[in-house]
């Protein structure tokens, strides 16, 4: 890591985000803090942190151990919970009745979105059913199972308002 920001030291970046997972680990295993730290004590440019911020607790762990940090990435944690930012900003944490008020809004949204940009029922359940391996991950898992294997738009809506 020491080199990658020896490297970064020779370009004209106004930032650099880093995610500490290399690329074949996709979205498993564990962040490796350890690299991050390493870069991120040999980095001069401001550096923004990016990788499993799921709560506001692990936002400040991240910005307490990074304090020089210019900001953080919210990915998959603001996707489980669109407040995340909110809360983490203001300490003002959804109910349960009002995130999931909040991630019906984001999906009505999201459905009339690719509603009107996709052709086909395959291709807007192909778009939609991803979104439910991160939005609200304490849910019902039998409904979420529903979710994923609805084969018609009829399906996907049913289980979906079963939420």
């Amino acid at each position: 890591m020491a080199r990658a920001a020896a490297f970064a030291e020779c370009c004209p970046l106004r930032q650099i985000t880093l995610h500490p997972r290399i690329g074949k680990q996709q979205y498993k295993g564990e962040v490796d803090r350890e690299s991050f730290a390493a870069f991120y004590s040999e980095c001069a440019h401001p550096l923004v942190y990016n990788g499993d911020l799921l709560t506001v607790d692990d936002i400040r762990k991240v910005e307490e151990a990074y304090p020089r940090l210019e900001g953080v990435m919210l990915g998959r944690g603001l996707l489980a919970n669109p407040a995340l930012a909110r809360a983490f900003a203001d300490g003002t944490p959804l109910s349960s009745r009002e995130l999931l008020d909040k991630v019906r809004v984001f999906h009505t949204r999201l459905l009339h979105y690719y509603e009107a940009h996709l052709q086909g029922e395959v291709q807007l359940l192909g778009k939609m059913k991803p979104y439910w391996e991160y939005l609200l991950p304490d849910a019902d898992k039998k409904i979420k199972k529903a979710i994923k294997k609805a084969t018609t738009m009829e399906k996907y809506l049913a289980a979906v308002s079963r939420l």
